[in-house]
């Protein structure tokens, strides 16, 4: 059986200014988390301007997007 839960979340830089992150897989709640810590790293701590988010998804469960 096939987990559920398996994601992934990848940034990379696109300029001075701007990044870039992949979401990949189900949303679950693990990797909701996971985009809110890409948020705060990229926007409060490296203090980008602006941040292109991708999701390829097929859906997930309600917990994830909460």
């Amino acid at each position: 059986m096939k987990n559920m839960n398996e994601f992934s979340v990848t940034c990379t830089e696109m300029g001075a200014h701007e990044a870039s992150v992949l979401y990949t897989g189900a949303m679950c709640q693990a990797g909701a988390l996971a985009l809110t810590y890409e948020w705060e790293r990229l926007f409060a701590y490296y203090r980008y301007k602006r941040v292109l988010l991708s999701i390829e998804s097929p859906g997930g469960a309600i917990d994830g997007m909460e």
